[in-house]
């Protein structure tokens, strides 16, 4: 279930990514960012009243250590984007983007200091084959290196595993909020997590847009029909996400999630007819391989 889970919400991602790629044209950069929280937010409550119907109608009781997790796992998620986004203030986007892809390893770390969550030596041979191979792909199509000491590529390196970070702890805290809840359906509880956790982040987004672009909130209102797409798609992507590492270790499904990266490189090659690097296909076939052991560990 949750390696079904991880696959569709990858594809679903991938989608997503392809919205807000279109919307980055049109929309401020954390604009396009924001939409999907401001339309997500309306897909995930009606997802979670389906939900709640199907289980009789209650909520879980909520406890201190949900409210602590959530709004970690929230704020670590922001905070990642945002650490993303400065990558273009030293012109090293890619070089960013390409060292947060050490995620996978981090959750790894960050899941047993946090949750005591523990992987098997096979499994932590998978995770680390699809961290290489998706690192192998992202550097080959970017020609991304650390660089000397102080310049724009190391900093650019920094802020990406900073950001790798972020976004392994918010997996993690997700799980944490999700588990935090105590209930038997774990469709029940990773519902409820990511309508609080959509619900704080569109709240800070819109604040933040509000103050500081404010007329980007008129455009995301014009763009509506792109930004559903991206609200849709990402709503249903979180909510395999939150399903999966409510079942297994967040590490474990972000290793498996990485066949977002075979979607895309798929895309190129078949759709648009691009000549894959030699780099690109090995890292391809290192995620194939990562993935499957990772399966077979468990």
């Amino acid at each position: 279930m949750w390696v079904t889970l991880s696959v569709t919400a990858a594809f679903l991602q991938n989608l997503r990514s392809s919205a807000q790629k279109r919307l980055s044209t049109k929309l401020s950069t954390r604009a396009a960012a924001a939409t999907r929280f401001q339309y997500g937010l309306p897909v995930a409550a009606l997802w979670l009243m389906v939900v709640l119907n199907w289980h009789g109608g209650e909520l879980p009781e909520f406890t201190r250590s949900f409210a602590i997790f959530v709004i970690a796992g929230s704020l670590s998620q922001i905070a990642g984007t945002v650490l993303l986004l400065m990558s273009f203030t030293y012109r090293s986007f890619a070089v960013g983007s390409t060292y947060s892809k050490t995620e996978g390893i981090q959750a790894v770390v960050i899941g047993f200091a946090v949750l005591g969550d523990r992987v098997s030596a096979q499994g932590l041979a998978g995770v680390l084959l699809t961290v290489a191979g998706v690192l192998s792909v992202t550097a080959s199509k970017s020609g991304v290196g650390i660089g000397a000491p102080g310049s724009a590529r190391t900093r650019g390196a920094v802020i990406g595993l900073l950001s790798g970070t972020l976004f392994a702890a918010a997996s993690v805290c997700y799980r944490g909020a999700s588990l935090a809840l105590e209930v038997d359906s774990f469709v029940l509880s990773a519902s409820v997590t990511l309508f609080i956790a959509l619900a704080l982040q569109c709240t800070v987004m819109t604040l933040y847009l509000r103050l500081a672009e404010p007329g980007q909130l008129t455009l995301i209102g014009r763009h509506w029909q792109l930004g559903l797409l991206a609200g849709v798609t990402g709503a249903f992507a979180s909510a395999g996400w939150f399903m999966a590492v409510t079942l297994v270790n967040a590490a474990y499904v972000k290793a498996v999630g990485s066949i977002e990266l075979i979607f895309s490189a798929l895309t190129s090659w078949l759709l648009f007819r691009e000549k894959p690097a030699p780099a690109e296909t090995a890292g391809v076939i290192l995620v194939l391989a990562g993935i499957v052991v990772t399966v077979l560990s468990l």
